[in-house]
């Protein structure tokens, strides 16, 4: 590799280290991790006095380069989408740096950073066998009967066609949600009058399994957790109106058809048999493993994350029918997954990021949610502000087992994983 001569190079260090910054955030990763990434990678390029901000959708970074010339940046992100195939590239090279601080290349770091951010199309037949698989494995994981769970999975391959056929006409992301959720609105409808599944509102529901943002809401409780009131802000409002959108969708998908009625039915809290809890115990391993995929998760990673699903899960479902107490039980399931995607991550060499952000998937209080702000809308008041609640504790659940293994230190794990 060539050293790089005094004022000879055409790649800026700064607008080199906010690239880094910049994919990470297009990836979905959280806001701790871009701020350590491109600190190393400061160091890497040997500017002195870094520091940076970062809030969602925006980064601020200042420092002194090289040359002595004191550096500040500042940049917008778009939406993000989850690319965990991203985020592990980009950690990866970060830990490369280490080798070669002192001589290090921008040019060679900039077109490194350029793959990376290289778009790889999947096949539609690909994306689309995946929301199929995903929600109708999910669905039967959340308790309901396989003709439903395969309605809702029809429903959802359906709405990922829409989906990508829309993609490059309309840029909105609130009226491609409306429009996503009209369509699996007005086919869970019209495959239950067809004699495909019989409960409309739980195939409706488990069709919008992938529409759901319990990822962002709750991050939102995380950032708010850890002081970051901006980003914890943002995040929330992203979730909700997500959600709004979800819920006018379904109301225009019921108007549209004169024998569709309003949902009215949510998931029963039944204790299961020990073969039927093991049943949807695997339903969720496979549907977290498919996820993976959709969220382009490196495929060597696919069994660990599918193997956690059904941990967390399994786990989440003892836990519930010992303590009678939803919230307790996903704090102890979280708590398990952060630790096992701690440890995974250590000894994987990559983000802990690759496994938790999917491992936590099927505890994830999003499609509850949803349907607080569809009772909300159709003016079940009552019943909504019980189910926020509900919606709540879950996520602070989550996100306070997450915050509570963040604590340990990296030390600990590396013993661990040794032994």
């Amino acid at each position: 590799m060539a050293d790089i001569k005094e004022g000879a190079h055409e790649v800026d260090e700064m607008e080199t280290v906010v690239e880094a910054g910049r994919i990470l955030m297009e990836s979905g990763a959280e806001i701790y991790r871009i701020n350590d990434t491109m600190a190393h990678m400061a160091d890497a390029l040997q500017i002195e006095h870094f520091s940076a901000y970062v809030i969602n959708r925006g980064i601020f970074v200042s420092g002194t380069n090289r040359e002595g010339i004191q550096e500040s940046k500042i940049i917008g992100t778009p939406d993000s989408s989850i690319h965990l195939g991203r985020i592990e590239a980009v950690n990866t090279l970060s830990r490369e740096l280490d080798a070669q601080k002192g001589r290090l290349s921008i040019e060679w770091l900039s077109s490194r950073l350029q793959e990376i951010r290289k778009e790889t199309v999947e096949p539609l037949w690909k994306l689309l066998l995946a929301y199929f698989l995903s929600t109708g494995f999910f669905s039967i994981a959340l308790g309901i009967e396989w003709q439903d769970a395969l309605a809702a999975a029809l429903s959802a391959l359906l709405m990922g066609l829409v989906s990508f056929l829309i993609g490059n006409h309309i840029r909105s992301s609130v009226l491609q949600t409306i429009i996503s959720s009209i369509v699996i609105t007005v086919s869970a409808n019209i495959l239950c009058l067809l004699g495909l599944g019989s409960h409309i509102g739980l195939i409706t529901l488990c069709g919008f399994i992938y529409l759901v943002p319990g990822m962002l809401y709750t991050n939102s409780i995380r950032e708010f957790s850890e002081n970051n009131y901006s980003t914890g802000m943002t995040l929330l409002l992203s979730a909700i109106l997500t959600c709004f959108s979800m819920a006018v969708g379904a109301v225009i998908g019921t108007g549209l058809l004169p024998f569709a009625d309003k949902m009215t039915d949510f998931f029963p809290d039944v204790i299961s048999s020990p073969a039927v809890t093991l049943v949807r115990a695997m339903a969720a391993g496979i549907g977290t493993a498919t996820f993976a995929f959709l969220f382009h998760s490196p495929k060597r990673y696919y069994r660990d994350q599918g193997l956690m699903g059904i941990t967390s899960w399994l786990l989440c479902m003892l836990m519930n029918m010992v303590f009678h107490d939803s919230a307790l039980a996903v704090f102890i399931s979280a708590l398990v997954a952060a630790m096992s995607s701690r440890f995974l991550a250590v000894r994987r060499k990559c983000p802990r990021t690759i496994f938790l952000s999917v491992s936590i998937f099927p505890l994830l209080p999003g499609l509850t949610l949803f349907w607080s702000i569809y009772l909300m809308i159709t003016g079940s008041t009552s019943d909504a502000l019980i189910s926020m609640r509900s919606c709540f504790f879950t996520a602070f659940a989550i996100a306070l087992a997450i915050s509570s293994v963040q604590q340990i230190p990296d030390s600990f794990f590396s013993r661990l994983t040794k032994k």
